[in-house]
């Protein structure tokens, strides 16, 4: 049974201030893993924070004090570490930042218009039997792979698609 009187006098200490603390870090936060959706930096900072949470729950279970000291003294390396690691995707973050504004971390883009397009291509090179590889992002995110190619600079529509994998095109 939770302490009423103890409840109460954290409360008690919550002030507007306080809420403006938590509403900064929480927006800080949310902005934060928006940069790195889409992105291999998602997968690899689900297995460092899994790695943290292995070493501290095994540390207090287990009461194993090296392991311990190790947690909470890491806090500043484990930082360091993810700024070095997460490097290429801070700048992509940044960069977008930089040309879309705040504005660009709030939002969604929408897709249904991309997914119609990329059926109806479809459909047409089914008709036409003519093939063509088109790899849609999702969770795991291609920007890695996106780099490497050729940006096309053009808006989505099925003739587009048919020209890049029509058989004779370059």
């Amino acid at each position: 049974m939770p302490n009423l009187d103890h409840i109460q006098e954290i409360l008690g200490q919550f002030g507007p201030s306080s809420a403006v603390d938590v509403l900064l870090i929480a927006l800080l936060l949310f902005w934060a893993l928006r940069l790195v959706t889409g992105t291999r930096a998602m997968t690899q900072l689900r297995g460092m924070l899994l790695l943290v949470l292995v070493a501290v729950v095994l540390g207090r279970l287990f009461d194993l004090t090296v392991v311990n000291y190790l947690v909470d003294r890491s806090f500043t390396v484990l930082l360091v570490g993810a700024v070095i690691i997460f490097q290429p995707e801070i700048r992509r973050g940044l960069d977008r930042v930089g040309r879309a504004g705040v504005r660009g971390l709030v939002t969604r883009p929408r897709y249904g218009d991309v997914i119609d397009c990329v059926v109806t291509a479809a459909g047409r090179m089914s008709h036409d039997r003519h093939g063509g590889l088109i790899v849609l992002e999702r969770e795991t995110g291609l920007q890695d792979v996106i780099d490497t190619g050729v940006p096309v600079d053009a808006r989505i529509s099925p003739e587009l698609l048919q020209g890049i994998f029509f058989p004779n095109s370059a």
